[in-house]
């Protein structure tokens, strides 16, 4: 096993869409930050991931056009952006945020809200 490879995210993994996925009509079927659920993985990062959206509506998506839910969840919660991991699994975290606990405002409060719950 090459401990250096990116990780791929696997079968049933929760993620959201970065970006608006457009339908076969040129209409946006789901929004961006709509969930979805992984229904196939790649070999590799330069595949696409074939995933699941609550309405029934399936496409492929890169890697870098996803980002796990619970990142997602995480960084509504704190008010910042999500962004993609491309870097190493073994590269340094640090910590950029200034303060440990998060506060809460009802604008981040109804960004966190989320399509209907993928099952």
């Amino acid at each position: 096993m090459n401990l250096s490879q990116p990780l791929i995210y696997s079968v049933g993994t929760q993620v959201v869409a970065q970006r608006d996925v457009i339908a076969a009509n040129d209409r946006i079927a789901n929004p961006a930050s709509a969930a979805s659920v992984i229904v196939c993985a790649p070999q590799d990062r330069s595949h696409s991931y074939r995933v699941r959206f609550s309405n029934g509506f399936e496409t492929q998506l890169r890697h870098d056009q996803l980002v796990r839910l619970a990142e997602f969840k995480a960084a509504s919660i704190h008010g910042g952006a999500v962004t993609v991991m491309s870097g190493d699994l073994y590269d340094p975290v640090t910590d950029t945020s200034d303060s440990l606990v998060p506060t809460l405002t009802c604008s981040q409060c109804s960004a966190a809200a989320l399509p209907l719950a993928i099952k």
